[in-house]
């Protein structure tokens, strides 16, 4: 399910309060089947500087594909298939502005989440 709101949750989905990620929250992907985009999408393009770069609309596109992909690498798909989409993008060299700003996230899971997210969108952020 999608839940709009202006406050970033865990994944548990408790609100987030850090200061740090509200600013670059676009969405948030959290185990109880739901999925919470911003709706204030231009505040996350200037912290990333990409607002010369896309389009509000695109911004919505991949975050909502990029929390979708968190279901995906965590409910279903096999190890052997996760490899294979991350051997993909080390290949391409793909690389996004927010890949430089995960924190203490899995870096190979959001790699992948932002891959997948451009296999379905066609929307490559680039750096």
């Amino acid at each position: 399910r999608l839940m709009i709101s202006v406050v970033p949750r865990n994944h548990d989905g408790d609100a987030v309060t850090d200061e740090d990620k509200i600013k670059k929250y676009t969405g948030s992907w959290c185990k109880l089947d739901y999925i919470f985009i911003n709706p204030d999408m231009k505040k996350a393009m200037e912290f990333y500087g990409t607002t010369e770069r896309t389009t509000e609309e695109d911004m919505y596109k991949q975050a909502i594909a990029h929390e979708l992909a968190h279901e995906i690498w965590k409910y279903q798909l096999c190890g052997d298939c996760k490899d294979g989409f991350l051997q993909k993008a080390k290949d391409l060299k793909f690389d996004t502005p927010y890949l430089h700003h995960i924190d203490d996230d899995d870096p190979d899971e959001e790699l992948f989440c932002e891959y997948l997210a451009y296999r379905v969108t066609g929307v490559w952020i680039r750096v």
